[in-house]
């Protein structure tokens, strides 16, 4: 699930990682030097299967794909990097499958595409 974490350091600033103790300042923003981002089957509004499986690390409620409830609440650093409206690049495209075997149920999240990035 690179895209979001690609995302995230794209966009800079600082960061948290609950699971390792704290919080750490990624830097100025890269966008001004990305003229094309390509996210490939991203989680950007988490994953299904996180919602019967918070416990899992890559699902957790602080820095994983948690997808929250239908009116809100998804992981911290979902919610952190889906409020933050900066664009990634000059170009920014999104392609996935619905038929995707990791993300599953044709790719949506409470009706949602989950690799689409907003903007």
């Amino acid at each position: 699930m690179g895209v979001t974490l690609a995302r995230k350091a794209i966009k800079g600033g600082s960061a948290s990682d609950d699971l390792a103790g704290g919080v750490y300042n990624l830097g100025a923003p890269l966008s001004a030097k990305v003229n094309v981002f390509i996210g490939i089957a991203g989680a950007n509004e988490g994953l299904v299967d996180c919602y019967s499986s918070p416990e899992l690390p890559t699902c957790g409620y602080t820095n994983g794909f948690y997808p929250g409830s239908l009116v809100g609440f998804m992981s911290k650093f979902l919610e952190e990097l889906n409020s933050n409206t900066a664009r990634e690049a000059d170009w920014v495209v999104s392609i996935w499958s619905k038929l995707d075997n990791v993300i599953k149920y044709g790719c949506l999240v409470y009706g949602k595409y989950t690799p689409r990035i907003k903007g």
